[in-house]
């Protein structure tokens, strides 16, 4: 996250709180999100391109291990996955926090995982 003049800009990386809808569209739940898209997307856009972040890690298919060590901003509560199979655009108004930002190996594996499902 960079404070500018006109706003913010969410970085690739940036790790935010926020509401996500369901994926049958009943409800919304408040989970961290890493953020996937770039600057320069994200500060001509209303919306991120995100990836959901889960503390269960019971299910690690397609997914990124991320704990406290893996960050460059802020700290991660509990070990966590990055769930890259769980990709979904998010309006920046539903943001509640910044929680920090992912270093910078963190992000580029979750695009080579990305990159193994399209």
């Amino acid at each position: 996250m960079t404070p500018t003049s006109s706003g913010t800009t969410y970085e690739q990386g940036d790790i935010v709180l926020c509401d996500i809808p369901f994926s049958d569209s009943t409800g919304v739940k408040r989970r961290p999100v890493m953020i996937l898209s770039v600057s320069t997307y994200n500060s001509r856009t209303a919306d991120v391109i995100a990836l959901a972040i889960t503390s269960n890690l019971s299910n690690s298919d397609y997914s990124v291990p991320i704990e406290d060590r893996d960050m460059v901003q802020g700290k991660m509560f509990k070990p966590s996955l990055i769930k890259v199979n769980h990709i979904f655009s998010v309006a920046k108004s539903t943001f509640q926090r910044w929680l920090g930002r992912a270093a910078p190996a963190v992000v580029a594996k979750s695009k080579s995982v990305l990159s193994t499902l399209i």
